[in-house]
């Protein structure tokens, strides 16, 4: 079907929808109403019963046009349908039952008494009724397998119309076709066995019709086999008779007459009523699979979205434990630097102290004695004397103290000393006016970060000339660390040392950024830039630098 036939057929089938109120106005009287269709059909049959004892030949010519136009209606249906009809299966039928009608026209024109074509008596309206009856059993078997495949209205039509073509000049120009009645000696062998071949054939197509009774409603589908089942016992009376007058000749176009009630029920009653159920019933299947499939994929969505919200949570909470691992890592080693730095500060330093007076003392006594060893002493004394001074240096870079306002102005610029005393490279530190910081926690990161970059120039850089620079207000401050060394060496994919790391986690901490480039002159600049305040929600060391256990 055209996309644009489609989009008219999903209009006129929502348009012809019944609401939820029609629905249950029309189930509230269902015993009343069927009650009353049986009693019609009950009456009109006694009224052709009673035609019957009238006139055999009014009897037969009603019988036969009921069915006549119950086989145009339903071709007039299908045919108009044809570029909106998602069903195959009634187009196919439509097509067929208009040459069924056409040759039970002349089959009605040929029955016995009605001389409209003299010279042929009884049997040419028995060979009219059996090609009519092949034609309609034949297209039942076929029909269902056009239900989901492509149909080509116009080369079906020809075929059928070169097929009833090629019948009625059989019977009416050649007169090839076998002989069905003899009169006086009734139905000839050939005209029985076609009953029973056609009465097969009908019940064969029960079968496709059967696996296909998903692409039908169910009233439709019940009335459609009703009426199959029907014309079976219609044919079978159809073997019966011997006089084209006789009971079991009545009875046949009787259950006819009740088959094709079955295919109006089903076919033109529905087609009109409720046109979506017969003709639209592929696109409302697919309605209802895609609601269906919707609703499958919200419930799956929201399966997704709540495993997706857990599965956020844990990562939140993960993070959150892994920031706090961090965060006490951080603590822990501002708390070992510290407890070394005191324990070189008071402990070592203090030993060496002691050595350095009792040296001093000995270097006295040995020079007053007038002995040559004494001025050996006297160098012991000066090693020791620059031991402590190291000592104290190095304590004091391992913990540079209570910082706090302009602090790290102080303690950068100790560190400065500490590396061109130890390392031996030149090391400044440049400031334009001190910074005032309000948070320890700020002095004591950039500090730390200071120190590290100082130590990556030193052990990776191989530099030999070191410049720190910090420059601020009271709303940014940013601390430099410049060196020539050999430069940043390419590290291998996906891995960062330890000491940047260290570096981009404090700078993240104060709320800033960390950045390591090239420096214009060869070696490397280490930049961090952060709130000269602090973060608004400090996750590092708090108050004076003290460590939170």
């Amino acid at each position: 079907m055209p996309e644009a036939s489609r989009v008219r057929a999903g209009e006129a089938m929502a348009s012809t929808q019944v609401s939820p109120e029609s629905v249950g106005a029309e189930s509230a009287t269902p015993v009343a109403g069927r009650l009353a269709a049986v009693l019609i059909c009950v009456a009109a049959f006694a009224a052709l019963y009673a035609s019957s004892t009238y006139s055999y030949l009014l009897f037969h010519s009603l019988a036969e046009l009921f069915s006549v136009l119950v086989a145009l209606s339903i071709f007039v249906i299908a045919w108009n349908a044809r570029d909106i009809i998602d069903n195959n299966h009634l187009l196919f039928l439509g097509i067929a039952y208009l040459f069924v009608g056409a040759v039970d026209v002349f089959h009605t024109l040929a029955y016995s008494g009605m001389n409209v074509f003299p010279g042929y008596g009884s049997n040419l309206a028995t060979q009219l009724w059996v090609s009519a009856r092949f034609i309609e059993s034949v297209s039942f078997l076929l029909a269902p397998f056009f239900l989901n495949r492509r149909l080509l209205p116009g080369a079906v039509l020809a075929v059928y119309a070169a097929a009833t073509s090629i019948l009625l000049a059989s019977i009416f120009y050649w007169r090839v076709f076998p002989t069905c009645y003899v009169e006086g000696a009734g139905l000839t062998t050939f005209k029985k066995v076609c009953e029973y071949i056609i009465a097969s054939l009908l019940l064969v197509s029960l079968v496709p019709l059967y696996k296909k009774r998903g692409g039908f409603e169910k009233s439709v589908f019940h009335l459609m086999v009703a009426s199959v089942v029907v014309t079976i016992a219609s044919e079978m009376a159809f073997t019966l008779y011997v006089s084209v007058y006789a009971f079991w000749n009545m009875a046949g176009h009787l259950l006819k007459i009740l088959s094709f009630l079955f295919l109006y029920r089903a076919l033109v009653y529905t087609g009109i009523r409720k046109p979506y159920s017969l003709l639209f019933h592929s696109l409302r299947s697919s309605e209802e699979q895609l609601r269906r499939a919707y609703a499958d994929l919200e419930e799956r969505i929201q399966e997704r979205t709540a495993d997706l919200s857990k599965k956020n949570i844990a990562l939140r909470e993960e993070i959150a434990e892994r920031k706090r691992l961090e965060r006490q890592i951080i603590e822990i080693s501002e708390v070992e630097q510290r407890r070394i730095g005191q324990d070189l500060h008071d402990g070592v330093g203090q030993h060496l102290t002691g050595i350095l007076f009792k040296s001093g003392l000995l270097a006295q006594t040995l020079s007053e004695r007038g002995l040559a060893e004494a001025e050996a002493m006297e160098e012991v004394e000066s090693l020791v004397g620059e031991a402590i001074l190291q000592i104290r240096r190095l304590a004091k870079g391992l913990w540079p103290g209570d910082l706090k306002g302009d602090g790290l102005m102080a303690a950068l610029q100790e560190l400065a000393l500490v590396v061109t005393d130890v390392f031996h490279v030149g090391c400044v530190f440049r400031y334009h006016s001190p910074v005032e910081f309000c948070d320890s926690t700020v002095i004591i990161h950039l500090y730390r970060i200071a120190q590290e970059a100082v130590n990556n120039a030193i052990k990776h850089g191989k530099a030999k000339n070191i410049t720190i620079t910090v420059v601020g207000d009271e709303d940014q401050t940013t601390l430099a660390v410049e060196d020539d060394g050999v430069g940043l060496s390419a590290p291998s994919a996906g891995q960062e040392g330890m000491g940047l790391r260290i570096m981009n986690y404090r700078a993240r901490m104060l709320g800033g950024v960390c950045d390591i480039r090239h420096a214009p002159g060869g070696g490397a600049v280490v930049t961090c830039t952060c709130p000269t305040k602090g973060p608004r929600n400090s996750e590092g060391p708090q108050g004076d630098g003290e460590s939170h256990d």
